[in-house]
Parts: C-alpha cells; structure tokens; sequence
C-alpha cells in the first residue's frame, strides 16, 4: 500500500501536474488557516478573515520552506501539524487562551478520549484534509526544481509582506494572523504554566471551624462588577434602572463600602480574611476554602478570566472550590454575555438537588465594566440621555436586575428547598474627564472619590419579608465575617469578629479603604440625575 502511494506521488512529481497541485493545496490550506487559528469561533465565518496579503504571506513562506530539506522536515511540516491538530479545538473553543492551555496542561487520558468522542466527526474530517492539503503543498513546492537565488527572493518576498502587512500600515505584528496565533499560543502557555505553579505551591488554609448550621440548603453569591449604589432605582435614583429589585422581598445595605477602586485589590479583600487594619489579606484562608471547611459543595461559575496578570488574585480564589466554570480565558477576551451564566447555574442546582450537603454558588458578572456598550451584546440601550455610554451603563443596570431575577426563579425551581442570594458589587467607578466623548467626560476607574466605593449590597432569601433597608455604613473589609455569618458558620481563627454585628444596624466607625484611606475624607462625585428623552 504505502509503496503504491510513493509510485503515484514520484510520478506526479515529474508530471505537468506538480506545479498546479503545489498551488492548489497551499491555497485550500491558507484559506482554511483562521479556522484551525480559531478566529471563526463563535458567530465569524471563514470570509471575514480572508485578507490577500496574508494568504499570499503562508503561500510564500510555504514555498520559501518547502525548498531545502532541513527546513521542510524542521520548520514547514511541524507548522502544519500543529495548525492541523489544533483545528478541531480552534473551531470548538477559539484562539489559544489561558483556559485552553490549562486544559491542555491538565488533561488526563480519559479527558482526552472523553473530547475525542465529544468531538464531531467532521471536525476531525476537515483537519484530515486540511494538514493533507498542507503537506501536498509543501511536497510539490518540494519538487519544483529553481534556482537557490529564486528561493531567497521568494522568503524576501514573504518578509516584505509581513512588514507592510504590520509596522509599514502603522499597526503591530498581530495583522499577521500567524504571528498572532502563536504570540498567543507562548504567553498563554506561559502564563498557564505560571498560574498552575501558583495553584501547586498554594498554602492549605488554617480555618477552625467549630460549627456549620446553615439557616438554607443552597446559598448564591453574585458579584457585580463597577457599580456604583447611586444610579441604582433601588437606592433612589429616579431613572428606573432596577425595576425587579425596586419590588424585590428582602434587605438592602444603603451605606456599603467596598475596599478597593478597581477588582483586583477589592475583590481579594472581599472574600478573604484580612488583617484588621492593614491592606494584607489572606491568600489561603477565603470563603471558598472556608465554606470547604465547614462541609459545603462550592460551585465558582465566572464571566471572567480564568488566568492573566489581573484575574489572577480573584482566580486563586475561585480554583479552590469543587466545580468551576469559566467562560473566558482572560477578562480582556471578546464579550460574553453575563446571561450566558444562567444555563450553568441551573446545571449546578440541578447537579446538585439530591445531595444533602448545604452548596454556595460564587457567580461572577462581567457587568457594567468598561466599555459600556460592548456589555449589551447588540441589544438596544434601555435609556436616551444624550450621552451614549451612560445610555449603555445604565442600561448594564436593567441586565443585572434581570440577571438577579432569574436567579431568583432559577432557584424558585431547581434549588430542592430553602435558598439564600446575596448580590454586592466589587466597586464603583467615579465621572473623569475624557476628550472625544459625547460629554467630554466619562465614568471609568478611580480611587479618589467615594462613590470609586460606594456599591450596591443587597440579600433576597426565600423566607424573605418586605423590602427592608438597611442604613449601617459597613466597611466591605468584613464581607467574609458577613458571609460566615450569613451561612451559620462559626470558626475559632482570631479576629473574625468585630462590633457592631455585621447584619445588624449599627454601622462601623472610622471607615478605611485600600491604601490607609479614610473613606469620610474623600469628596464627593455625585450621580448626574440624566432626565430620559
């Protein structure tokens, strides 16, 4: 058999065919090269990527490859290999990402006959005669007898291309398709290597719990992200910003104070143990590992990045509980809507209906963070205040109170008895000025305002009565003492408790925030009070 494929091959090679065959497969294996790259992951077809200076760019190189042997065997026939066998995945899962290299890293044989299986057979098909079409090419290319200088010409060409293609259009190396994949695929291999180092070398937590009695069967945490309490309906803003919650059973903190400005100082700080009076906090002993420790089933369900320098501190956190769910590699990564999170949180409830061990489910939004308008996913903005982003930030608003709704439902019918929700942001964000806006300024981060801190922080629970407010000013430094609390979990670790009671009314006096701050120090950035045409 294999001899009958070599006869056939050495007598097209000394055929009229070669040189047509050779173009014909470096041009089916170019045109299909963004899909095995995963850029058509998700809604994006194959044309869109389709651009003639970079298909020219593969052809070239494969040719300029394909001329001395060492270079086909080392360079060109690996290349497609490893475009070939990345190509079911790109079309599955996208562009190389933190999650797809930490799979990678951590894939057990059965894992890997378990996505061979899953896989369509038509993906495997298509990688069969893409890397097919590859090698055709460079065989042919091969067999095209030219002169050495021809050789050099063309990868002189193919440099040239990849300079006009990026720095001489102004632009970066990622124009290059190529370039970019493997620019991605380096630094999330790095980086993933880097977090699962992280992970391994982790301290275990030192909690000592004395005793677990949770008042509900199943506990929800939904984290918001950049919201500020003032453009809230709930809270009193006039635009009707959050009308399930406006009507919503439960308890309401008016005067919250988160940490920090931006997620990854506040964040950590919210669900870990700090040291009272100082900006350290505590890597190992979390509500997660807390709630571990006292017997309960932890979900962590994310919008969020799984790795990155800025998912990393909330990552380590959320890798610590029994099942996780992450729909982005890093934060930075295309928009995916937060209700996207629905599906998978009515999978843990149902996963989880018969057990009976208490559970808690961490959600993590992508919510209202900057830009604005992309958090919409297409949908049409909900208010027409003369300036776009506040139409889209309000309007990110009106999806958390639905977002929070539905859960509620969700948990209405799948939770299997008592259930518990509890929703804070993990920092707001103050107006700065910003040329070239409908307004000349605009929301972003900030750390010198209150309103950077100011956050919504709310609890709806099934035996929930009237709508209450709660006007203590809490400093969100507590947050994992209120967790504990809100879950009956009772631990023996020193100073995990403060006056006044977390949940009660009286409010906490001298308010930090993150850098020896004082929250009662710092101005004033009122919300504008937009009238909606």
């Amino acid at each position: 058999m294999l001899s009958t494929i070599r006869n056939f091959l050495r007598s097209l090679d000394r055929s009229p065919l070669a040189w047509p065959i050779a173009i014909a497969g470096a041009l089916i294996f170019a045109l299909m090269l963004p899909a095995a790259m995963g850029l058509t992951y998700g809604d994006h077809t194959l044309r869109e990527f389709w651009d003639w200076k970079n298909i020219l760019f593969v052809i070239l190189t494969l040719f300029t490859l394909s001329q001395w042997k060492i270079s086909r065997w080392f360079i060109a026939i690996p290349l497609v290999l490893i475009f070939g066998c990345y190509l079911p995945a790109g079309i599955l899962y996208g562009k190389p990402s933190i999650l797809v290299a930490i799979a990678l890293m951590q894939t057990t044989p059965a894992e890997t006959q378990e996505f061979l299986m899953n896989t369509p057979w038509q993906l495997f098909a298509e990688a069969i005669g893409f890397i097919f079409a590859g090698l055709a090419a460079i065989h042919f290319f091969g067999q095209v007898k030219i002169p050495r200088k021809t050789g050099f010409v063309t990868g002189l060409a193919a440099c040239a291309i990849a300079w006009f293609v990026s720095y001489g259009s102004g632009k970066t190396y990622d124009q290059i398709q190529t370039a970019s994949f493997f620019h991605s695929f380096g630094t999330t291999m790095w980086y993933s290597a880097e977090e699962l180092r992280e992970e391994a070398n982790a301290l275990p937590p030192s909690w000592k719990v004395t005793s677990a009695e949770p008042q509900y069967k199943t506990y929800v945490v939904i984290i918001g992200e950049s919201q500020r309490r003032d453009y809230a309906s709930v809270y009193g803003y006039p635009l009707d910003t959050t009308p399930y919650l406006n009507r919503a059973n439960g308890t309401f903190f008016s005067n919250f104070i988160a940490p920090g400005g931006n997620t990854g100082i506040s964040l950590p700080r919210l669900l870990s143990y700090n040291t009272p009076g100082t900006d350290r906090y505590s890597k190992e002993n979390n509500i997660v590992t807390l709630a571990n420790a006292a017997g309960f089933d932890t979900w962590w369900i994310s919008n969020q990045g799984r790795g990155g320098a800025f998912d990393n501190p909330i990552a380590q956190i959320g890798v610590r509980s029994h099942h996780t769910v992450w729909l982005k590699g890093n934060y930075a990564d295309a928009n995916v809507d937060d209700d996207m999170l629905l599906p998978k949180i009515r999978a843990a409830l149902k996963q989880e209906a018969g057990s009976s061990k208490p559970r808690v489910l961490f959600v993590h939004l992508m919510g209202s963070h900057p830009t604005f308008c992309t958090r919409l996913s297409g949908r049409p903005a909900a208010f027409d205040v003369g300036d776009s982003a506040m139409d889209c930030y309000l309007t990110t608003y009106r999806m958390m109170d639905s977002f929070v709704e539905r859960t509620v439902d969700l948990l209405k019918a799948n939770a299997g008895g008592s259930w518990s929700l509890v929703y804070f942001a993990d920092h707001g964000l103050s107006m700065e000025k910003k040329p070239g806006t409908d307004s000349g300024k605009e929301l972003e981060h900030g750390y010198d305002h209150r309103q950077n801190y100011e956050v919504p922080f709310f609890r709806i629970s099934s035996d929930s009565h009237g709508h209450q407010v709660n006007p203590a000013y809490r400093t969100g430094f507590r947050m994992l003492e209120g967790l504990a609390d809100w879950m009956g979990i009772r631990v023996s670790n020193e100073n995990i408790r403060h006056a006044p009671e977390f949940w009660s009314e009286g409010s906490d006096t001298k308010i930090r925030v993150f850098g020896d701050r004082q929250y009662n120090e710092l101005p004033e950035d009122p919300a504008i009070r937009f009238r909606s045409k």
